[in-house]
This record gives C-alpha cells, sequence and structure tokens, in this order.
C-alpha cells in the first residue's frame, strides 16, 4: 500500500491505477486502518484512497482560524486529495466520517460521483424535530468527560461501537488496537462536529446516497431507517443484520457487496 502525505494529510493508497476511484473516510477517534480489512477485497475493483482526517490519525491539525467547521474540514481534505484524485470518486463514509463525505458531495459535486453512509446520521445529536439520534444529555456529558479522561472515553466509545453485536469481542480487540496505536491532535475539535445539524446539506446533494445501518447499532439506532425514508426518499437504504456500528467489519461480504451494486449505480466504469 502506498502512503503519500499531502497538506499534513496522511493518505493510504491501494489498487489498479486504471481502477475507478473510491475514497474511504473513518469516524471519530479512529484511523484509516479501520478499513484494512476490506481494503484487499475492495482493491479488486478500486483504486481506494483512505486518508486520515484532520486533526485525527497521523494527519496534522485541521484549520480552522475561527472554530473547526465540517465545510472548513472537507475543503482541506479535498485540497490534500486533489493530487491523487486522478479522477471522479466516489466517498465512503463511516459515522462522523459520513457527514463529512456528505459535505465533500455538496462542494465539489463535479467530483463526486455518489455516497455510502455507514452508521452515520445526518444529525447525530437529537433535536425536537429529529428523536432518532444521541440524547444532548448523553453527548454532553462524553463531551466533558473527554477533557477530563481521553483516554477512558475512547475506551467507552469502542465499547459502544461493538455493544450487540455478535463478533463484539473480536472487533473490540482491533478497535482497542487502533486506539492505543492513534495520537489524535484534535480529539475535542473533531467531536464537536458530531454535533452539527448536517440534514440540510445532505437535502442539497444530487448525487446517488447509500445508507448502510446496522440493525443492532446503539450510536445509530435502526429507527432511523425511517426517518431517512421519510425526509430523503431517493435515497437508498440497505441493513446489515446483527451488525453493530460497524457493518462494513461484522459482515464484510456483505457490505462489498453493496459497494458494488451502488457503484454500478453510480456508474462508475470497469467496476463490474
Amino acid at each position: 500500500m502506498k502512503v503519500v502525505v499531502e497538506g499534513g494529510v496522511h493518505i493510504r493508497v491501494a489498487g489498479d491505477v486504471q481502477h475507478p476511484l473510491l475514497v474511504l473516510l473513518h469516524g471519530w477517534g479512529m484511523t484509516g486502518e479501520i478499513f484494512d480489512p476490506i481494503v484487499s477485497q475492495l482493491s479488486e475493483r478500486f483504486r481506494v484512497v483512505i486518508p486520515d482526517l484532520p486533526g485525527l490519525g497521523q494527519s496534522e491539525p485541521a484549520l480552522a482560524s475561527n472554530g473547526l467547521t465540517l465545510a472548513g474540514l472537507s475543503r482541506q481534505l479535498f485540497e490534500a486529495l486533489t493530487p491523487v484524485l486522478t479522477d471522479k470518486a466516489m466517498i465512503v463514509g463511516w459515522s462522523l466520517g459520513g457527514n463529512v463525505a456528505v459535505q465533500l458531495a455538496a462542494d465539489y459535486p463535479e467530483n463526486i460521483t455518489g455516497a455510502i453512509l455507514v452508521a452515520s446520521n445526518p444529525c447525530f445529536v437529537e433535536r425536537p424535530d429529529w428523536p432518532t439520534a444521541m440524547p444532548e444529555s448523553t453527548y454532553q456529558s462524553f463531551s466533558e468527560a473527554l477533557q477530563e479522561n481521553p483516554d477512558k472515553v475512547l475506551q467507552r466509545f469502542a465499547l459502544l461501537q461493538v455493544k450487540g453485536d455478535p463478533n463484539a469481542r473480536v472487533l473490540l480487540t482491533r478497535i482497542k488496537k487502533l486506539l492505543s496505536e492513534a495520537a489524535p491532535a484534535q480529539l475535542s475539535e473533531t467531536l464537536r462536529l458530531l454535533a452539527c445539524d448536517n440534514r440540510p446539506v445532505l437535502h442539497q446533494l444530487q448525487q446517488p446516497i447509500l445508507h448502510v445501518l446496522g440493525t443492532e447499532d446503539t450510536l445509530v439506532p435502526i429507527a432511523l431507517r425511517e426517518a431517512l425514508a421519510e425526509s430523503y426518499p431517493h435515497h437508498h437504504i440497505r441493513t446489515v443484520d446483527q451488525s453493530a456500528h460497524l457493518p462494513f467489519l461484522s459482515n464484510p461480504d456483505q457490505f462489498v457487496q453493496y459497494v458494488w451494486q451502488f457503484a454500478a449505480q453510480c456508474q462508475c466504469k470497469s467496476v463490474l
């Protein structure tokens, strides 16, 4: 796997240069290495590009003179990816990475053919008109605890990601290993991005969108499926049974099939 650093963003690339481009965006507190178990399968048909989000993983802090925003992070990430993205790309965004993917698709529609949003909520913290989300009190206590003991919060977050998954023990071992090796620069700043209401931006998108949800996810409840279907009737929604917050690891074969099928809808060249 090739490793490059552009604009302070750590990027790994795998797959044939003749294949269509697929960008994988990880979630809060994690690194792009979370996708490693599926990279081999995906690179059979894609040129896979895996950045660490600015401020997380091995990437340098995100540029934020007036506070970090999804739009600002999207701009910095796109500028870093530009030398690598030699053609239009499809994006897979997991958890927080899903909202970053939405922002990228909205800001650079000529470059993004479609987006797969995995275990991602356009509004992660509940609102009066959006109850299928994390209670605000839970988010606030999580944020406050992060200031006092980041390691403890990350361990708690790891447990929440696998809760209810039959493969919880194996998945937890992998997540804890990644967390122990990472030293993210902006945990608090990037956590605040989860409090953003990204629903209006999602409404702007003209590209095909696929939502993939885990039926046992405690962070992004399966009840979100109905809210998404009502609010975004033109989007596609798929579920992975007996999966918590990591459906691409719980059932990688099923997830990769979803990617192949959706890529064909996005008319990615040379996919089939």
